[in-house]
């Protein structure tokens, strides 16, 4: 082989190693890119303290899982999770994936075999919480709640009210259930039945009958009103 020959194959030797080096190399790393976990951030859109470090896990690993596509966004996974209320892909220009996750604001407080827990505004439990902890919220207590169906009736009502007043959803502090629906109020000694439908109309007639029972002094225990045109008063017995 003559030396010019010799030095055109170390030209080629040196153009293919190069050009195998890079591609292997491009390969690797686009490999890695793509199979980095996205990042995820946790929009301040309620006060974190509602949530422990599990549930935040929880949201952590379910971004981080694979879809069957194989994409790095699990957007199902995410959103099965009762506490997440929304989740969005970011594409940044480097190219690394970011999910901004919106987690869900308590709607109710639900005590139950002596745990308290969160519940959204699906009537899903999704977080316990220590007492102190607990945020100022109306609190469900009964057993009837470990049905969601239950829990999302109670929602509905608590929903039905005004934000501020009387009876609002500032002032109800509990929803039991006896036979029906019973409702505590802050303000207001005795207990509360209203049923499920019409409640703006019942709430009317229970606030005139309160004011009547407060100009003559009379403390009610229960105010039924369940009925269509009455409210049934149960005083308390003093004798």
């Amino acid at each position: 082989m003559s030396i010019r020959s010799k030095f055109a194959f170390i030209i080629i030797l040196f153009f293919t190693c190069s050009f195998l080096y890079s591609t292997i190399n491009s390969k690797v790393f686009l490999k890695t890119k793509a199979e980095a976990p996205p990042k995820v951030l946790v929009a301040k859109n309620v006060a974190l303290s509602f949530y422990d470090a599990t549930d935040l896990d929880r949201v952590y690993s379910s971004a981080a899982k694979k879809t069957s596509t194989g994409s790095r966004f699990d957007e199902k996974s995410i959103l099965s999770l009762p506490f997440v209320e929304k989740a969005l892909l970011v594409n940044s220009l480097s190219g690394i994936q970011k999910v901004k996750v919106f987690l869900q604001e308590p709607a109710l407080a639900f005590y139950n075999n002596g745990k308290y827990q969160l519940v959204n505004l699906r009537g899903e439990v999704f977080s316990e919480v220590p007492q102190y902890k607990i945020p100022d919220l109306p609190l469900l207590r009964g057993k009837a709640f470990n049905d969601r169906v239950n829990r999302e009736r109670a929602i509905n009502i608590y929903k039905s009210f005004p934000q501020k007043g009387v009876l609002s959803q500032e002032s109800l502090s509990e929803i039991l259930f006896e036979e029906d629906f019973v409702l505590v109020f802050s303000g207001i000694k005795g207990k509360v039945y209203l049923g499920e439908k019409d409640l703006p109309k019942k709430g009317e007639r229970v606030l005139k009958v309160l004011k009547y029972l407060r100009f003559h002094g009379i403390e009610a225990v229960r105010l039924d009103a369940r009925f269509s045109d009455r409210v049934i008063v149960s005083v308390e017995d003093k004798n």
